[in-house]
């Protein structure tokens, strides 16, 4: 008598599957929205500084929110997806460079002013498809001010509310 081939459970082929596509999944494809947390300065890296706690990822989007003026330290190079200012007066010191893929913003909150200066190193905002956008007072007021290092963006949008 000759035996059946050996055959997997059509159920528990598709568990196999669905649990190796989860455990694939690496932490840069689950992108988190992360809020700088500190108002006074503080370095990109210190996980303290951010909420969630934690050192935001490339496909993660960051947003400042604080009102009054601090340095940010990007002190690593770092990749995010976007970067959004909505108040405050931010000093923007980059060792090496800062990539955003999608967007960087500044002036996100209407009836709100928020400043950012560019000391040195680079900010770069481009991504393979040639669209990413550097925004300067797209809903409020924004102001961004290049006193050292290099900008690099595929577009450039400076609508009314911007100021230079």
């Amino acid at each position: 008598m000759k035996k059946p081939p050996f055959t997997v459970p059509k159920r528990l082929f598709t568990l196999v599957f669905v649990f190796l596509l989860f455990a694939g999944m690496s932490r840069a494809t689950i992108a988190t929205e992360y809020y700088w947390t500190n108002s006074l300065s503080g370095l990109f890296s210190d996980p303290t500084n951010w909420s969630p706690n934690g050192i935001p990822a490339d496909s993660d989007s960051l947003t400042f929110t604080n009102a009054g003026a601090y340095l940010l330290t990007i002190d690593t190079n770092a990749t995010n997806s976007t970067a959004s200012f909505h108040e405050g007066t931010v000093i923007q010191s980059i060792a090496g460079a800062w990539r955003l893929t999608d967007a960087w913003q500044v002036g996100e909150t209407a009836g709100s002013t928020s400043r950012v200066a560019v000391v040195d190193g680079s900010l770069i905002v481009t991504n393979e498809a040639g669209d990413g956008v550097l925004s300067v007072g797209r809903i409020g007021t924004g102001e961004l001010e290049l006193r050292g290092g290099r900008v690099v963006a595929d577009t450039l949008l400076a609508t009314g509310g911007s100021r230079s």
